[in-house]
Parts: structure tokens; C-alpha cells; sequence
């Protein structure tokens, strides 16, 4: 249903959105959990709207993810693909060219089977191949986190997220910086104030993509060795989400040898190591920010 919506954001007519469009197929990808360090928690650890019910078709297996050498303290290991599909039929069509909302169109396509992401993400979860976390990281709505358990290894007295600054009157790019350097983030941050940048920070790479998924950054900076998630695993996120493949990205790190390969091969923009001269940042940013505007 949201993807009919955006269509009649984008302009389309309803009417023509209702008489072309005979079904949406949607996809996400969410991440694997780490068999090897994964956690069973009980199921009564998840909300009660998001437990299985009694006719549920398999078994019951709710894991956490936990981070062991294996997946690099991720927790996590390869991803997974969910899918929704809906069908259209005459009914459908007449509640998208009548500008009906979201969940008037996805009650009336359930009856022709439609099932959400969200539905099937939890199916995933029941399995034990996913954690909630992931799924609602992913697919936002529902929050776990009062009432499901908090990770192993899990930030506890980390800074909290920055909020994005509003954009300015002058339409300056805004740039995030994630570093899990206090020091480092503040001195990247005046650097490029100074130039005329808007900048929010990001302590961890979990922060960065939700910085980023809230919308409106022009520009990443990314360190590597950061908690929760690392430079690699933020790259990989971004990738793999539409609305994220193709923002720019520049990665800052103390890290060498094969590390610039693989940041690159991820899609990278540039690759600068600590310490860096602030002229040539400034260079470096200017430049990408220029061939994403040619």
C-alpha cells in the first residue's frame, strides 16, 4: 500500500496508478543472525502483538544476536530477503483512484491473500533467523526495545543519536560524521562548519543508519572500527536499501592494507586514513558532493 502512495507523491494520477497497475511486489533485506553466537530466548521476551499464535505452522525458536569472532562482534552473518505481494482487482483499484489510505487498501488486498513485510519478517523471527531488533530496525513501527531483552554486549552508556540539523536557508549540504572518537567527530565537525556544512554526528554505526534512514544527509564520513557496527557493515546496510544504495560515502580510518579494497568494492566514494590533513578532507568532500550534482 505505501508504494501506491508514493506513486501518487510522485504525481501519477491515482486513476492511472488504478487502471495500469494489476499487483506491487515489494522486497527487504533483513540480516541472517549468527548461529554461532546466537541466543534462544524465551517468546514470551517479545511484545505480546508480535508472539506466534498457538496455530503457528512450525516450531518456535526466538534468538537474540550476541557478536562473537565469527561475524566480527556483529551478530549477524549474510542477509535475507523478505517479500510482500499485492494483487489488484477491481476493488483495489477503486480505493487507489479514490485517494483511499494506506490501510484501507492493504485490509481490502488481505482478502486476496496479501500478507505485509511485517507479517512475513515476523514469520522470520519465529524462525530464528532474524531478531526483532533487526525487523523493526528495518521496518520501524513497532518498538521492542521496552520489553524484549537488551542484547549481550549491547551499549549501555553510549551517546545517544544526533538529531539531523534542519536544513539550512542557504541549502547547504549536510554532512553526517560517524566516528565512535568523540575528539575526532568535533574536530571533523568544525572543519566543515567552517566551509559552510551542516553536520550531525554519529557515536556507532547502528546510529549512522538511523541518522540516515530518517532522510536528508547529503554526505557520509565513515569510520571503520566502530561498536554495535562497523564501517564494512554500515556500507553493506546502505547498499542493500534502495532509498540508501547510492548516497555518497567517505570513508576515514586508521585502518590499512585490505581495508581500502573492500570499502571501495562496497561502493565507497573516497578513502582518506587518520590523520588527515583538514585541507585535503575539505578537498575530498567538495569533490564528491561536485560529481553527485554533474
Amino acid at each position: 500500500p505505501s508504494t501506491v502512495v508514493r506513486l501518487r507523491d510522485m504525481g501519477i494520477d491515482a486513476f492511472k496508478v488504478a487502471s495500469v497497475l494489476k499487483g506491487v511486489v515489494a522486497q527487504r533485506l533483513l540480516r541472517r543472525i549468527c548461529d554461532a553466537c546466537a541466543e534462544e530466548v524465551s517468546a514470551d521476551s517479545l511484545p505480546a502483538a508480535m508472539r506466534p499464535p498457538a496455530r503457528h505452522r512450525s516450531t518456535v525458536r526466538i534468538r537474540r544476536a550476541v557478536g562473537c569472532r565469527q561475524c566480527n562482534g556483529r551478530g549477524y552473518r549474510g542477509r535475507l530477503p523478505i517479500f510482500e505481494i499485492m494483487p489488484v482487482d477491481e476493488t483495489v483499484a477503486r480505493l487507489i483512484d479514490g485517494g483511499a489510505l494506506p490501510d484501507a487498501i492493504g485490509a481490502a488486498a488481505r482478502k486476496l491473500g496479501f500478507r505485509p513485510l511485517w507479517d512475513t519478517g515476523l514469520e522470520r523471527v519465529w524462525d530464528g533467523v532474524t531478531s526483532i531488533e533487526e525487523l523493526t530496525r528495518v521496518l520501524g513501527g513497532h518498538s521492542a526495545e521496552d520489553t524484549a531483552p537488551p542484547s549481550v554486549g549491547a551499549r549501555r552508556d553510549a551517546e545517544p543519536a544526533a538529531v539531523l540539523p534542519a536544513p539550512a536557508a542557504s541549502g547547504a549540504p549536510r554532512i553526517l560524521v560517524a566516528d565512535d572518537d568523540a575528539q575526532m567527530r568535533r574536530l571533523i565537525r568544525g572543519v566543515l562548519q567552517r566551509e559552510g556544512f551542516e553536520v550531525a554526528e554519529a557515536a556507532d554505526g547502528l546510529d549512522a543508519l538511523e541518522l540516515v534512514e530518517r532522510g536528508g544527509v547529503d554526505l557520509l564520513i565513515l569510520d571503520l572500527d566502530m561498536p554495535r557496527l562497523d564501517g564494512l557493515g554500515v556500507l553493506e546496510e546502505l547498499r542493500a536499501q534502495m532509498r540508501t544504495a547510492t548516497l555518497p560515502v567517505i570513508v576515514l580510518t586508521a585502518q590499512h592494507g585490505d581495508a581500502e579494497e573492500k570499502a571501495l568494492d562496497l561502493g565507497a566514494q573516497d578513502y582518506l586514513t587518520k590523520p588527515v590533513q583538514t585541507r585535503s578532507l575539505t578537498a575530498r568532500v567538495r569533490a564528491v558532493l561536485k560529481r553527485i550534482n554533474t
